[in-house]
C-alpha cells in the first residue's frame, strides 16, 4: 500500500500547527478574560465591602452620644455637668473620627442593681458618676477610619500630625473626668494617638493602602501615645481615601470656618484641635465650633487591582508605581440623621430649688467669675432648665442687673465698675417656675495686668497704608485672680488697644501714639487694623499695648497702681511700608513754559504737570518722587535721555500742579530739546509723559485770544477763584482757531478736583467741546494744543453746575432763604447772590397762600434794606389781599432813607421783610410763590428767577 509523500506529511503538520495554535489562542484569551473578570469582581467586592462599613458607620454619626442632654441638679453637694464629648471627634482629607452609640441594640437589658455595666440600650453604667449621671459611649464606640500604607512595615515611635498620626482630644477615663471643677475631680481632656496612618495632606502617594478601622480599648484610659489602639484591617490594595465636609446635608456649601470666611472643607486645618479644659470650659474654641457644623460628609473610596496589568496605563494617575493598576471608585454623600442632636431631659412640673453660691472669684477689670451648686432634684424641687446672675450694690436691696441665662453651674458677670462693693445671687429657672439663691458680696477690684498682645502679621504692600494683625491676650503676664479656675485672661475684661509708630526702625525713640483703646475698642479674639497715615515708601516700627478698662482710673487698680491695665507693648519684629507694589500712571499735561527766562541765552526752562494721585490699578497713592528727562533733538541723532533731577531733585507742590525749574539751559547756537517726565514711588517708575519741546515758537495766526471761551455759562470768568456757573447738567467750551491747518491735535483733559476723569477728544473745527456735570462739583479743564510744529500749550479753565440757571439760591436747596415762625406777623426774604456780579432788583412778583390768610387777612408792609448798612427803612405799603399775587417795584436810593435794590456780589445778607396787620398762627408761611426780577450789568435783559 502506497504511504504518504513527504509533501503530504508537512501539509497535514502544518495544518494540525494552525489547529493548535488556533485552539491556545482561544484558551488563552479565554483565560485572560476571566481573570480579568475575576480580578473585577474581586476589587469590587475587596472595595464595596469597606466603603459599606464606612458608610454605615458614618451615617451612624452622633447617634444617641448625648442621651441627657444639658444635665442639671447635685448630688452629695457636687454638680452634673454636660459631657464635651464631640459627634466628630477629627475631621481631616483621608481620616475622620466619630461617635455615637454603636450598642444601642445588642446592650439591650433593662439597668438593675445586679447590672455592672452595658444596658439600657447601651448605657455605659462603669464609665457614669455623679458628674455624668449617663453615659452612652464607650471608648470602643470612637471609632476612627484611616489608611496604612502597604509599605510600612512598623508602626512609627513619633507622632506627626501633618503626616503620619491622627491626634485629637477627648474625655477617655474610667469614669469619665472631664468636667469644670478641679475641687471634685475634674480634669482636661486627654490626647489620644493613632500612628502610623497617611493623612494624605498632599495626596495619598503611598499606594497601596490598607484602610483600618480604629477603636479604643473599652478596659483602657491612656491613648497618649498611640498605645491600646484595636486596629480592624477593612480592605487592601486601597488606592485613595477622601472626605470633603460640607455645612449643609446637601453638600452644596463647604464647610468654612468660625467666621464663616475661609473654606476648610478638607479639614486639613480642623483635624482633631482645640483641647476641652477647665481654664477654658466657657470660651469659643474655633476648631471644635467648625466640626460642629458640619452636616454632611462627601466619602470617596477608591480601590485597585491585586496585580499590576502591563498592557493597561491609568491615564488620570500621578504615582508611577500604581500607573498599570486598574481602578474601582465608589462615592457618597452622607448626611448623618443625628448631627448637631443632643438628647432631651423630661420636663418637670415644679419649680427648682435655690442653687447655692459657693465662691466669687475676683482680681479682673469689672468682671467676677461665680461657680454654685445646683439645686437638689427631688419630688417637691424640679430640674432647673437655666440659670442667670442678677446684682446690685451691697446692701441696697435693689438688682440693677442680670446676666443672659445660661446652663453651666458657673458664669461671668461683666460690665460691672471697679471697686464697688456688689451683692450677687444666682437664679434657677424652669417652666414652672425659678428659686434664688442666698446672695454674697464681693468687689471686683482689678489686680491682674494683661499680657502683650501676640503679633500675627504687619503688611507692606498696600497702597497708602499699612495693615497690622494681633490676636488678644490669653493670659496675664502679672498678679492673680483670687481662685485657682478658670484661668487664663477672658475676651470680655479686653477694653481695646493702643497703636504706636516711629520711623526709628531700631525702635529706641520716637514712638508716636496713632490710636487710643477708646478708639480702638475690641474684644475679638484677631484684631486687624490699618494705618491710613502711613506716607508711601516710609518704613514704620509699630507697637501694640493691650488695655482694659482699669487703664482710664487708678482706683479700679490694687495699690492704684493704674498701669495693671496695660500691657506691655508688643513690638512687630517686621517693619511697615504703605506701598501698592505697583507703578504710577504716567504724569500728563506736562507743560513746558516758553516764556522762561533766557538772559545771554541761558534758560531756566520751567515746567509743570498735575500730581499723580494713583497707580495703574487706580488706587490713590502718594508719589514719593519725579524724574524730569531732557535730551537734544537738533542734533542727528537726537542725544540720548539725561535725567536732569538725578543731581537736583527739587519740586514744588501747590494746588495738585507739580513744578521744577531746569537751570542752565543753553539755546546760544539755536539748540532744541525734548523733555518727558515720570512718577516713582517705592521704587517703580511710571511710564513717561507726553513729549514736550523747547523752545518752541508758535506759527502766527494759529491761536488769537481769547483762546478758551465757555458755552452757555451765565457767571464767572473760567478762573479758579471764579469759576464758570452753567445752569443745567451739561457744559460746554469753545477754543478760538485762526488755522486750524496748524494744529495737530487739540483735546480736553477734564478733571474732578486733580482727580482725572476723562479725555475729551479733538472735535475738529469749530472745536467746541462739552460734557456731563454733577451739582456740587468743580471741574478742572486743560485744554492742550499741539501744534504741527510740534509745540503744545495748555490752557486751564474751571466750571461749576449752579443749583438752578440763575444767581439767586433756592429754598430747595437752602431752607434758610424764608424765615417764618407760626405766632409771628411776618416773612423774611434772602436774596442770595452766587454770582461775582451785583445785581439789580427790578421787581418782586409773591402770590399768597389763601388758606394760610382766613378771613381774607390784609398785608400792610414790605420792607426792603437800606443801603449803605444803614438801619433807617421806608414801609413800602401794597394794597391786597389772601390769594393775590402781587408785583412790588422796589426803590432805588431815592429819598432820605437810601433805600437800596443792589444785592451783592457773593453776599447772603440781602433780607426782604413782608409784614401782615395781625398775627398769623399756621404752621407754614403764607408765601406760596417767590419771583425776584433782576438785572446784571452782563445782562442783556431782565433775568426771571423763581426761588420758591
Amino acid at each position: 500500500m502506497a504511504g504518504f509523500t513527504l509533501t503530504e506529511v508537512i501539509v497535514a503538520v502544518a495544518i494540525f500547527t494552525v489547529v493548535i495554535l488556533a485552539s491556545l489562542m482561544l484558551y488563552d484569551r479565554g483565560n485572560r478574560e476571566f481573570k480579568a473578570g475575576v480580578e473585577a469582581s474581586n476589587l469590587q467586592q475587596n472595595t464595596r465591602v469597606a466603603f459599606d462599613k464606612l458608610a454605615g458607620d458614618l451615617r451612624m454619626t452622633g447617634y444617641d452620644f448625648d442621651r441627657d442632654g444639658i444635665p442639671v441638679g447635685s448630688v452629695g453637694g457636687s454638680n452634673a455637668y454636660q459631657q464635651p464629648d464631640e459627634q466628630f471627634e477629627y475631621i481631616g482629607p483621608a481620616a475622620l473620627t466619630v461617635r455615637a452609640n454603636f450598642d444601642y441594640e445588642t446592650e439591650n437589658a433593662p439597668c438593675s442593681v445586679s447590672v455592672t455595666d452595658n444596658c439600657d440600650n447601651g448605657r455605659e453604667k462603669t464609665i457614669e458618676s455623679v458628674q455624668f449621671p449617663l453615659v452612652t459611649t464607650a471608648n470602643d464606640e470612637i471609632v476612627t477610619y484611616a489608611l496604612v500604607p502597604d509599605s510600612q512595615t512598623s508602626i512609627p515611635a513619633g507622632c506627626d500630625t501633618a503626616t503620619n498620626c491622627i491626634e485629637f482630644f477627648a474625655d477617655t477615663r474610667n469614669p469619665r473626668a472631664s468636667f469644670p471643677d478641679a475641687g471634685h475631680g475634674g480634669l482636661d481632656e486627654r490626647v489620644v494617638q493613632i500612628r502610623g496612618v497617611d493623612l494624605c495632606n498632599g495626596g495619598c502617594n503611598n499606594p497601596p493602602y490598607t484602610l483600618y478601622r480604629f477603636t479604643l480599648n473599652r478596659a483602657q484610659s491612656d491613648f497618649t501615645t498611640g498605645d491600646n489602639i484595636i486596629r480592624t484591617p477593612l480592605a487592601s490594595n486601597i488606592r485613595s481615601l477622601n472626605f470633603t465636609y460640607y455645612q449643609d446635608a446637601q453638600g452644596l456649601d463647604p464647610l468654612k470656618d468660625v467666621d464663616n470666611a475661609v473654606n476648610v472643607s478638607t479639614g486639613a486645618t480642623i483635624r482633631g484641635l482645640g483641647q476641652w479644659t477647665i481654664a477654658n470650659n466657657l470660651n469659643l474654641i474655633p476648631e471644635r465650633t467648625v466640626r460642629a457644623k458640619v452636616n454632611s460628609v462627601r466619602v470617596t473610596l477608591t480601590g485597585m487591582n491585586e496585580a499590576a496589568d502591563p498592557s493597561y496605563t491609568d491615564p488620570n494617575e500621578t504615582v508611577a508605581s500604581a500607573v498599570h493598576f486598574r481602578k474601582y471608585m465608589l462615592e457618597t454623600l452622607t448626611a448623618p440623621r443625628n448631627i448637631q442632636k443632643r438628647g432631651m431631659r423630661e420636663q418637670d412640673t415644679v419649680p427648682p430649688g435655690s442653687p447655692t453660691i459657693t465662691s466669687i472669684c475676683t482680681g479682673r477689670c469689672g468682671i467676677v467669675f461665680i461657680t454654685f451648686q445646683a439645686p437638689v432634684v427631688s419630688q417637691t424641687r424640679g430640674a432647673p432648665d437655666q440659670y442667670k446672675i442678677i446684682y446690685g450694690i451691697h446692701g441696697s436691696g435693689t438688682w440693677l442687673g442680670e446676666t443672659p441665662t445660661f446652663t453651666s453651674t458657673q458664669g461671668w458677670v461683666t460690665g460691672l465698675t471697679p471697686n464697688v462693693n456688689y451683692d450677687f445671687a444666682v437664679v434657677a429657672l424652669n417652666s414652672y417656675g425659678s428659686n434664688t439663691s442666698v446672695s454674697m458680696a464681693a468687689t471686683p477690684l482689678n489686680a491682674t495686668k494683661p499680657s502683650p498682645p501676640t503679633i500675627t502679621s504687619v503688611s507692606n504692600n498696600l497702597a497708602n497704608k499699612v495693615r497690622l494683625t494681633w490676636t488678644r491676650p490669653r493670659t496675664d503676664a502679672s498678679g492673680s485672680f483670687s481662685c485657682a479656675t478658670p484661668t487664663g485672661m477672658p475676651s470680655f475684661e479686653m477694653y481695646g488697644y493702643k497703636v504706636e509708630r516711629t520711623t526709628d526702625l531700631t525702635g529706641a525713640t520716637g514712638w508716636t501714639t496713632l490710636i487710643n483703646a477708646s478708639a480702638l475698642q475690641s474684644t475679638a479674639d484677631t484684631v486687624t487694623w490699618d494705618d491710613t497715615t502711613a506716607v508711601n515708601c516710609t518704613q514704620y516700627k509699630y507697637r501694640v499695648s493691650a488695655v482694659e478698662y482699669c487703664n482710664t482710673n487708678a482706683a479700679f487698680n490694687a495699690g492704684n497702681d493704674i498701669n495693671l491695665g496695660i500691657s506691655t507693648p508688643a513690638v512687630f519684629a517686621t517693619a511697615g511700608e504703605s506701598q501698592s507694589g505697583l507703578a504710577p500712571v504716567a504724569p500728563s499735561d506736562l507743560v513746558v513754559n516758553q516764556a522762561s527766562p533766557c538772559p545771554a541765552s541761558i534758560c531756566a526752562v520751567g515746567l509743570s504737570w498735575p500730581e499723580v494721585v494713583r497707580d495703574t490699578d487706580g488706587n490713590t497713592i502718594t508719589v514719593a518722587s519725579y524724574h524730569v528727562y531732557r535730551r537734544r533733538v537738533d542734533v542727528s541723532p537726537a542725544t540720548a535721555w539725561a535725567d536732569v533731577t538725578a543731581a537736583s531733585p527739587t519740586f514744588t507742590i501747590s494746588g495738585g500742579t507739580v513744578a521744577y525749574t531746569d537751570s542752565g539751559v543753553s539755546i546760544l547756537n539755536g539748540e532744541k530739546y525734548e523733555y518727558r517726565v515720570t512718577a516713582t514711588q517705592c521704587g517703580h517708575e511710571s511710564d513717561p509723559s507726553p513729549v514736550r519741546l523747547f523752545p518752541c515758537t508758535f506759527p502766527a495766526g494759529v491761536v488769537t485770544t481769547p483762546v478758551v471761551t465757555s458755552v452757555g455759562s451765565f457767571d464767572g470768568s473760567g478762573t479758579s477763584a471764579s469759576p464758570w456757573v452753567f445752569s443745567s447738567g451739561t457744559a460746554g467750551l469753545h477754543v478760538a482757531i485762526a488755522d486750524p491747518t496748524k494744529v495737530a491735535s487739540l483735546v480736553a483733559n477734564l478733571y474732578n478736583g486733580n482727580a482725572f476723569i476723562a479725555q475729551l477728544p479733538n472735535p475738529g473745527s469749530p472745536y467746541n467741546f462739552s460734557w456731563a456735570m454733577s451739582a456740587g462739583q468743580t471741574y478742572r479743564i486743560d485744554v492742550v494744543l499741539t501744534e504741527t510744529g510740534g509745540c503744545v500749550a495748555t490752557y486751564t479753565v474751571y466750571a461749576e453746575e449752579a443749583a438752578q440757571g440763575c444767581c439767586l439760591t433756592p429754598v430747595a436747596n437752602d431752607s434758610t432763604v424764608i424765615s417764618y415762625s407760626s405766632g409771628s406777623n411776618y416773612v423774611d426774604i434772602y436774596l442770595k447772590n452766587v454770582c461775582s456780579n451785583a445785581l439789580t432788583l427790578q421787581r418782586l412778583d409773591l402770590t399768597f397762600n389763601d388758606a394760610l390768610t382766613p378771613g381774607g387777612t390784609k398785608f400792610d408792609t414790605i420792607v426792603f434794606p437800606a443801603a449803605n448798612g444803614g438801619s433807617n427803612t421806608v414801609t413800602y405799603s401794597v394794597p391786597g389781599g389772601s390769594g393775590t399775587s402781587i408785583q412790588v417795584t422796589p426803590p432805588n436810593g431815592a429819598g432820605a432813607a437810601n433805600q437800596t435794590a443792589t444785592v451783592a456780589a457773593d453776599s447772603t445778607t440781602y433780607k426782604v421783610r413782608v409784614t401782615f396787620s395781625k398775627t398769623l398762627n399756621n404752621p407754614t408761611q403764607p408765601l406760596s410763590s417767590i419771583t425776584p426780577i433782576y438785572r446784571r450789568s452782563t445782562d442783556l435783559a431782565n433775568v426771571s428767577c423763581q426761588i420758591k
